[in-house]
């Protein structure tokens, strides 16, 4: 073993224990800094016991929380992709109260997946998505949020009536709109006995306008039966910003950098009341997302906004932990 008490930044193998012998095995490649893993802590023994499943984990497992490339490279080291996760039920619903700033009422909900993952734990969007782009899965994952947002709600609705929320916001990948979503919703939604109008779908900012414009006649469809179309991340693009003339929209979210910095700089601030008054002139809901303190969401109120989402309100959670909140009275944050 080396004698320096830091490791330099080395490429990390898999090591798989064979008859006695230790057989390397590339199961992805992942930087670790001069800082993270001290070489005292990973004495021979442990390569020689662990095997390299144990090895990738624990120096995962030392990288910063957002270290997303990390992450993601640890799951192709796994082998686990969202086919293993869809077949073993791995996958999880976490919802996030989209509330009316007025009276805090929770109105709509967003489903957010997460990755109960058997070796690295729960895990974010973030921590996997850019696995799952790469290898092609989106369309896959989209198709189970669709299945399982739908389902929720009609649980949901017959555990709290009325006190639960009007409907769902689901977001579609560039991947799943280049195909036939459209027949995609209307069969989920048939299946679950969920209806249209309570189903919200959010536009990705990083669909390019070639996408949107040739999926624009299945959004008209679907917007037909009664589906709810949303653009996301509004702001950080001009895809979105053309979008707003060439489909029937409902609704704008603001983007979370835009809020979170509208308290200290004037540009963000104009940016947020710019977004807002053209929503309103367009007669779209406005959302805010990214709500993290009280203030932000006074100033919001102030400038007009009508909706709001975000960890001062309410964090995403799963749907019990949701209907506990719910049962109380149907509300999130401060009023």
């Amino acid at each position: 073993m080396a004698r320096s008490t830091q490791l330099t930044p080395v490429v990390v193998a898999a090591v798989v224990a064979f008859t006695g012998l230790l057989t390397l095995a590339m199961a992805g490649l992942m930087a670790v800094g001069a800082d993270s893993v001290p070489a005292a802590s990973v004495p021979l023994g442990f390569f020689m016991a662990g095997g390299g499943s144990a090895i990738l984990l624990y120096l995962l497992r030392r990288r910063p929380p957002g270290d997303v490339w990390a992450r993601s490279t640890a799951l192709e080291a796994f082998d686990r992709t969202f086919a293993h996760a869809v077949h073993h039920g791995e996958l999880r619903m976490h919802y996030q109260p989209i509330v009316r700033i007025s009276d805090r009422e929770v109105v709509s909900m967003e489903a957010l997946v997460r990755w109960q993952h058997p070796a690295l734990g729960l895990m974010a969007p973030g921590q996997f998505l850019p696995s799952a782009r790469r290898a092609g899965h989106l369309t896959l994952l989209d198709e189970w949020v669709l299945q399982q947002a739908c389902a929720d709600l009609v649980e949901l609705t017959s555990r709290l009536g009325g006190t639960a929320p009007s409907s769902v916001n689901v977001n579609l990948s560039p991947q799943t709109l280049s195909g036939d979503f459209d027949e995609l919703v209307i069969s989920i939604l048939q299946r679950t006995g969920l209806r249209s109008d309570r189903l919200r779908l959010e536009l990705p900012e990083d669909a390019d306008l070639q996408t949107l414009t040739a999926a624009g006649p299945r959004l008209e469809r679907l917007i037909a039966h009664g589906v709810g179309v949303t653009l996301d991340d509004m702001g950080t693009g001009s895809t979105t910003m053309r979008y707003l003339s060439m489909v029937s929209i409902q609704g704008i979210k603001i983007d979370k950098d835009f809020v979170a910095g509208m308290g200290h700089n004037p540009r963000d601030h104009t940016v947020v009341k710019v977004l807002t008054e053209l929503g309103h002139g367009l007669g779209l809901h406005v959302t805010a997302e990214g709500v993290e303190t009280a203030e932000q969401l006074r100033a919001l109120a102030v400038m007009g906004v009508g909706y709001a989402q975000g960890y001062h309100l309410a964090v995403p959670q799963p749907l019990d932990a949701l209907c506990a909140t719910l049962d109380t009275g149907g509300t999130c944050g401060e009023a």
